[in-house]
């Protein structure tokens, strides 16, 4: 029997649900990363945060899908404070699909935290063995012995826009409302054309840290328009005109939370490279 692979992509990490992540690719379960509540450390290990995540595209095609997020355990990994972060993900809130990231508790002190959380994986969860035993490998997103890039650019802007008590499953919840923009733009050189993709997202969150752990999200509303362009080389950019790909419309609304959570994979996480290791083929 083989093993189930977890492919993963790596992207730029953000902060809305489903959209911003990278995902491991043949269960499709979406890193929680970007979800950290970044000014500061809110939880403790064990506390656990369930949203409902629906999803409207330009098509008008509509989803709902599940997302428990958990502080599973806290270990110290090459002289750095790390936490595994659980993720539950699926279509029935009852049978979610896991899968764990461990993270430098640094990212707490970054400032750029939110444009540059991806540098502060050191292992994602890979593949589980036929016998159940989950695999992890080593993440390298940077040269430890230079500084992070600069990315001031890219950290969002936010604009608040006073309090307001929602309702939720656990009872009203009083929360700041914060209005969020952030655009991305990429370039990908070919030998004969450059490909750019940008997009742009405006979105309304609601957060309560004190009361929410982990992440502070009671409620986000997002809109995300997706644009790419081409041209051939040795032309200028500006004759050609960007289309549009992909317009999604995403709202997260917080189910339940709670503390003293078990590990779902944390505890018996091994790596992918362990020696004497066999792999069926």
């Amino acid at each position: 029997m083989r093993a189930r692979r977890l492919a993963f992509v790596v992207a730029l990490l953000g902060f809305a649900l489903t959209a911003l992540w990278p995902q491991l690719g043949n269960s499709s379960i979406p890193s929680s990363v970007g979800l950290l509540y970044f000014p500061q450390k809110n939880f403790k290990p064990g506390d656990w945060v369930m949203y409902r995540v629906e999803n409207r595209n330009a098509e008008g095609v509509k989803t709902t899908t599940y997302q428990r997020v958990q502080a599973a355990m806290e270990i110290t990994f090459r002289s750095e404070p790390c936490l595994w972060l659980e993720t539950g993900y699926g279509p029935a809130i009852d049978s979610l699909d896991y899968s764990a990231a461990l993270v430098s508790e640094n990212v707490y002190l970054d400032e750029q935290a939110e444009a540059r959380s991806r540098f502060y994986l050191r292992k994602l969860h890979m593949e589980t063995d036929p016998d159940g035993t989950p695999r992890a490998s080593e993440v390298r997103t940077f040269d430890p012995r230079k500084p992070l890039p600069d990315m001031s650019d890219k950290v969002p802007t936010t604009r608040v826009l006073g309090t307001e008590t929602l309702k939720t499953p656990r009872g009203p919840i009083e929360c700041q409302k914060v209005e969020i923009k952030r655009v991305w733009q990429t370039a990908q050189e070919l030998p004969d054309s450059t490909i750019q993709r940008r997009s742009e997202s405006t979105a309304t969150r609601w957060l309560n840290p004190k009361v929410v752990p982990i992440t502070g999200l009671v409620r986000e509303q997002e809109h995300k328009v997706q644009f790419i362009k081409s041209w051939p080389l040795g032309k200028p950019s500006k004759d050609f005109p960007e289309r549009i790909v992909a317009i999604d419309d995403n709202v997260e609304d917080l189910i339940d939370y709670g503390h003293g959570a078990k590990p779902k994979l944390s505890d018996r996480m091994r790596d992918t490279n362990e020696p004497g290791r066999s792999v069926a083929p």
